[in-house]
């Protein structure tokens, strides 16, 4: 899954429900700003071939 900036809120019930039907979980890691770059870094590993 990608993140893009220009949803509508259809777009954005319809994922919701999506997540909801099929038990998505999000979690989070908390880097402080100058860590961003390590940020960027460990979401691209995470992600793979997205």
């Amino acid at each position: 899954m990608r993140s893009v900036t220009a949803n509508t809120r259809g777009e954005a019930r319809e994922f919701l429900a999506f997540a909801g039907a099929h038990h998505l979980e999000v979690s989070t890691a908390p880097y402080p700003l100058a860590q961003a770059g390590r940020a960027l870094m460990d979401l691209d590993l995470r992600c793979g071939a997205c």
